[in-house]
């Protein structure tokens, strides 16, 4: 090894490159050579004293070592000191990662921690320029006031099959698409908010067809004077949003995206 050393100084001086080259690659080898001998003996030594390193080591050539022989290029690897222990450091260091990678967005998906770089990389939603609406109305009657919620979600599974119900008066929805200019953003990065949509969807329902030959013409069954409080939004996760309290949340921040069609419902109440 000192050999090797000196020669390598010599070329330096010399600046020479091709024999700086095959010194460094004499040396090189020559230390993985020495470090696979002193790993090996450490490997004894332990498996001596520490019996759980028996376990390991059955793992380690039962399913790494046997499996890298399997395949032609893995297995003229494994057989070179040098060379084998590149490639089971590499080997770990994926099956390690990968099991980071699995805990750590299992573990945001359920909502346990964060993901690390969310302080960094904060994500900002983006405004939703517009949507599309099938619209239905919702015959609710008094005695099932204390149902009201569960019917309503109840009804979101007919609506996306497109079955009919009872309580539902229009055979085929309305469709709306509603479309959300510069000028009636709320804020210029995250557009409007919910309130803003469900006013928007009561207008042109008082201004349609539909309202007129329902409630005006029905006026000794269904109360006229419909108000937000009448109007019920799904988001395209079949979430009810139509608390109040979401009122003043911005679309993009209620699962709300550009070009997404929405479940919406008038509530008809009986007089």
């Amino acid at each position: 090894m000192d050999q090797i050393i000196d020669n390598l100084i010599e070329s330096v001086k010399e600046l020479n490159f091709f024999k700086i080259l095959s010194n460094l690659e004499k040396l090189l080898l020559l230390l993985i050579f020495k470090i696979s001998i002193y790993i090996k003996i450490i490997k004894i030594e332990l498996l001596n004293y520490l019996p759980i390193l028996n376990h390991f080591d059955k793992f380690h050539q039962d399913y790494i070592i046997n499996n890298l022989k399997k395949f032609e290029i893995s297995r003229h690897l494994i057989e070179v000191n040098g060379s084998y222990y590149i490639t089971i450091i590499f080997v770990y260091l994926f099956i390690i990662l990968s099991i980071y990678e699995i805990v750590l967005y299992l573990g945001i998906w359920l909502n346990l921690w964060k993901h690390p770089a969310s302080d960094v990389f904060i994500e900002t939603p983006t405004h939703v320029a517009h949507v599309y609406c099938n619209l239905n109305i919702f015959e609710y009657e008094k005695d099932f006031a204390s149902q009201d919620d569960k019917d309503l979600i109840y009804l979101f599974t007919k609506l996306n099959k497109n079955e009919r119900n009872s309580k539902l008066l229009l055979k085929v929805p309305l469709k709306y698409h509603f479309e959300f200019s510069p000028d009636e953003y709320k804020d210029e990065e995250k557009g409007t908010d919910l309130k803003f949509l469900r006013n928007k969807i009561l207008n042109w329902f008082n201004d349609s067809k539909t309202y007129k030959e329902i409630f005006n013409e029905n006026k000794q069954i269904y109360n006229d004077k419909l108000t937000l409080k009448n109007v019920y939004i799904y988001n395209s996760k079949g979430f009810l949003i139509n608390s109040e309290k979401f009122d003043e949340e911005f679309l993009c921040d209620l699962d709300i995206n550009t070009g997404e069609t929405l479940n919406c419902i008038i509530k008809a109440e009986a007089i």
